[in-house]
C-alpha cells in the first residue's frame, strides 16, 4: 500500500514539474482578445484614413461617463459591410453623423486625441450630458449639439471649425474650450448660457 502512494506521489510531483516546465520554456499562452465594443459600429472612410464610430446598441452603453476609445480591431470595410476582425487596429478619426443621437445614457463624454470631427447632430438631443472633453483640435458639425439642455462645459482640445446651430439650445453652458474657429454657422450659440464668438 505504501508503494502505491509512493508512485502515485511521484507521479502526480512529475506532471506538475512538467506542467511547470512547458509554461517557464515559452509554453504558447493565448494571446488576449481585443475589446470588441458590441455597442459601437464602426466603419473604414478611405478619405479619412480611419474609423467613423456610431452607436449601434445604446442599451448596452455603461450609464454615466463614456469614453470613446481611440482604435478598434473590428470594423466594417465599408458601409452596409460586415464588421469583422483585422489584423492590425485603426484609429477612429470620426463621430458618424446622428452618432449618440438621443443616447440618455451618456452624461460625460471623452473623446480620443485621434477623433478629429464630430458629426452633424453627433449628440443632438442628449438631455442628460453635462460635459464633453476634447484631446485634439476637432471640427464641429450641425446641430452636434443641439438640444442639449444640461450640458454645463467642453474642455480640452481646442475647436477648430462650429457648423450651424451646433451648441442650439444649450443655456447651461458656461465654460467652453478654446476656438480656433474665426466663424460660426448660423445660430452656432443660440440661446446658450454663453457666446465665446460674441
Amino acid at each position: 500500500m505504501k508503494k502505491k502512494i509512493a508512485i502515485i506521489t511521484a507521479l502526480i510531483a512529475a506532471l506538475v514539474i512538467g506542467a511547470f516546465a512547458f509554461t517557464a520554456c515559452g509554453g504558447e499562452e493565448e494571446e488576449p482578445e481585443p475589446p470588441r465594443y458590441e455597442y459601437y459600429s464602426m466603419v473604414y472612410d478611405a478619405e479619412l484614413e480611419g474609423l467613423v464610430l456610431s452607436v449601434a446598441h445604446s442599451a448596452l452603453l455603461a450609464e454615466g461617463a463614456i469614453s470613446v476609445p481611440s482604435s478598434s480591431y473590428y470594423y466594417a470595410d465599408e458601409e452596409g459591410g460586415e464588421t469583422v476582425r483585422h489584423d492590425e487596429p485603426v484609429d477612429i478619426v470620426a463621430l458618424a453623423d446622428g452618432a449618440f443621437e438621443g443616447v440618455s445614457r451618456a452624461h460625460t463624454v471623452s473623446l480620443p486625441s485621434t477623433v478629429k470631427s464630430v458629426g452633424a447632430e453627433a449628440f443632438k438631443n442628449c438631455r442628460n450630458l453635462t460635459s464633453v472633453t476634447l484631446m485634439s483640435s476637432v471640427r464641429i458639425g450641425d446641430e452636434a449639439f443641439f438640444g442639449c439642455d444640461e450640458l454645463t462645459e467642453v474642455s480640452g482640445g481646442s475647436i477648430s471649425a462650429i457648423g450651424s446651430r451646433a451648441f442650439y439650445g444649450c443655456f447651461r453652458l458656461s465654460s467652453m474650450t478654446e476656438i480656433s474657429a474665426t466663424t460660426a454657422g448660423e445660430d452656432a450659440f443660440a440661446f446658450c448660457g454663453i457666446d465665446p464668438m460674441a
